[in-house]
Protein backbone atom coordinates (compact mmCIF):
# COMPACT_ATOMS: atom_id res chain seq x y z
CA UNK A 1 0.00 0.00 0.00
CA UNK A 2 1.19 3.51 -0.69
CA UNK A 3 1.66 6.16 1.97
CA UNK A 4 -1.30 8.50 2.27
CA UNK A 5 -0.80 12.24 2.71
CA UNK A 6 -3.40 14.97 2.84
CA UNK A 7 -3.19 16.51 -0.61
CA UNK A 8 -5.99 19.05 -0.47
CA UNK A 9 -9.58 19.67 0.43
CA UNK A 10 -12.13 16.97 -0.08
CA UNK A 11 -14.31 17.48 -3.15
CA UNK A 12 -17.55 17.14 -1.18
CA UNK A 13 -20.56 19.41 -1.58
CA UNK A 14 -20.34 20.74 1.97
CA UNK A 15 -20.82 24.47 2.69
CA UNK A 16 -17.69 26.60 2.60
CA UNK A 17 -18.57 28.84 5.58
CA UNK A 18 -16.83 26.62 8.17
CA UNK A 19 -13.42 27.44 9.58
CA UNK A 20 -10.30 26.27 7.79
CA UNK A 21 -9.45 23.98 10.70
CA UNK A 22 -12.86 22.30 10.52
CA UNK A 23 -12.62 21.90 6.75
CA UNK A 24 -9.21 20.22 7.20
CA UNK A 25 -10.79 17.90 9.76
CA UNK A 26 -13.55 16.99 7.28
CA UNK A 27 -11.01 16.38 4.51
CA UNK A 28 -8.98 14.12 6.81
CA UNK A 29 -12.18 12.32 7.87
CA UNK A 30 -13.17 11.68 4.24
CA UNK A 31 -9.74 10.37 3.32
CA UNK A 32 -9.38 8.16 6.41
CA UNK A 33 -12.92 6.84 5.96
CA UNK A 34 -12.07 5.84 2.38
CA UNK A 35 -8.84 4.17 3.47
CA UNK A 36 -10.59 2.40 6.35
CA UNK A 37 -13.34 1.16 4.01
CA UNK A 38 -10.65 -0.27 1.75
CA UNK A 39 -8.78 -1.94 4.63
CA UNK A 40 -11.83 -3.14 6.58
CA UNK A 41 -13.96 -4.10 3.61
CA UNK A 42 -16.92 -1.69 3.57
CA UNK A 43 -18.18 1.77 4.57
CA UNK A 44 -20.26 0.58 7.51
CA UNK A 45 -17.27 -1.08 9.21
CA UNK A 46 -15.13 1.98 8.49
CA UNK A 47 -17.69 4.34 10.05
CA UNK A 48 -17.93 2.16 13.16
CA UNK A 49 -14.14 1.87 13.40
CA UNK A 50 -13.69 5.66 13.27
CA UNK A 51 -15.75 6.25 16.42
CA UNK A 52 -14.53 3.35 18.61
CA UNK A 53 -11.44 3.49 20.85
CA UNK A 54 -8.52 1.64 19.27
CA UNK A 55 -5.93 -0.23 21.33
CA UNK A 56 -3.19 0.65 18.83
CA UNK A 57 -4.02 4.34 19.24
CA UNK A 58 -3.72 4.25 23.05
CA UNK A 59 -7.49 3.67 23.36
CA UNK A 60 -8.30 6.95 21.62
CA UNK A 61 -10.89 7.09 18.87
CA UNK A 62 -9.45 7.54 15.38
CA UNK A 63 -11.81 10.47 14.70
CA UNK A 64 -10.48 12.35 17.75
CA UNK A 65 -6.97 12.25 16.30
CA UNK A 66 -7.97 13.83 12.99
CA UNK A 67 -7.87 17.36 14.40
CA UNK A 68 -4.21 17.79 13.43
CA UNK A 69 -1.77 16.46 10.86
CA UNK A 70 0.22 14.38 13.36
CA UNK A 71 -2.91 12.53 14.52
CA UNK A 72 -3.94 12.03 10.90
CA UNK A 73 -0.60 10.35 10.19
CA UNK A 74 -0.96 8.14 13.28
CA UNK A 75 -4.39 6.95 12.14
CA UNK A 76 -3.18 6.25 8.59
CA UNK A 77 -0.15 4.35 9.89
CA UNK A 78 -2.39 2.33 12.19
CA UNK A 79 -4.66 1.44 9.26
CA UNK A 80 -1.61 0.30 7.29
CA UNK A 81 -0.53 -1.87 10.22
CA UNK A 82 -4.02 -3.39 10.33
CA UNK A 83 -3.88 -4.08 6.61
CA UNK A 84 -0.55 -5.89 6.93
CA UNK A 85 -1.45 -7.63 10.22
CA UNK A 86 1.14 -5.78 12.33
CA UNK A 87 -1.16 -4.27 14.93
Amino acid sequence: MLAIDLLGPSPSGRPRCWSGQYRCFLARWDQVQSLAAYVLGNDRLADEWLIRPAIGLERRTPCSLLVDAQGYRQVCQYLMRIEYGIY
